[in-house]
């Protein structure tokens, strides 16, 4: 990193670090206590969520980093991310406010909530195959507690795989064990 840093200024990105495995967060701790890139252009960018970020991220984060608190999307930018993905203009702004209070602002729910929303009839398409918002059933969906949306990343993928085919949950469980990367073949074996 310091040669790198040293040839041109570097930007080292580091996603989902609430999922940091402890050699992740190891070499995070040694950058941020070690002084040895005091002088090179180097920054690094840990982005997580905040809710999900256990105590070994947070001992980490404790030890010199600097936070910035993202806050969550509003509703007028929820509403034209929605208008966005159902290329509806002008976005509707019942079913903005109703993604907006479903989501929390957390834009990977966005489409989650959206495919929901179809399910449950509040939008579909027309004859023309244009995205049509139901405000009756907009209306009466604001009137409820919530969707039944999971709260959490991992209860949404669990009901995804939950949603698969049996012969396709069976790939993706095999396939899991093998890991992050895996060979089809291997896999195909294993069935």
């Amino acid at each position: 990193l310091g040669a790198l840093a040293s040839e041109a200024p570097l930007l080292l990105i580091l996603d989902d670090l609430q999922w940091a495995d402890d050699l992740t967060l190891g070499l995070l701790s040694f950058l941020l206590r070690g002084g040895h890139f005091d002088r090179c252009p180097l920054l690094i960018l840990g982005i997580y969520r905040i809710d999900e970020a256990g105590e070994a991220l947070e001992t980490v984060l404790r030890a010199g980093a600097r936070s910035v608190l993202l806050p969550r999307l509003d509703e007028a930018v929820l509403g034209e991310i929605v208008s966005d993905m159902l290329a509806m203009r002008p976005p509707s702004s019942s079913l903005a406010r109703l993604i907006a209070r479903e989501s929390a602002g957390t834009p990977l729910y966005v489409s989650e909530y959206l495919r929901l929303a179809v399910d449950e009839g509040l939008i579909g398409r027309d004859a023309q195959g244009r995205w049509q918002v139901s405000a009756a059933a907009v209306e009466q969906a604001l009137q409820r507690e919530a969707m039944p949306l999971p709260r959490s990343l991992g209860e949404l993928l669990r009901r995804r795989i939950l949603d698969l085919p049996p012969s396709l949950r069976q790939v993706a469980e095999v396939a899991s064990v093998l890991g992050r990367s895996f060979d089809p073949a291997l896999v195909a074996k294993l069935m």
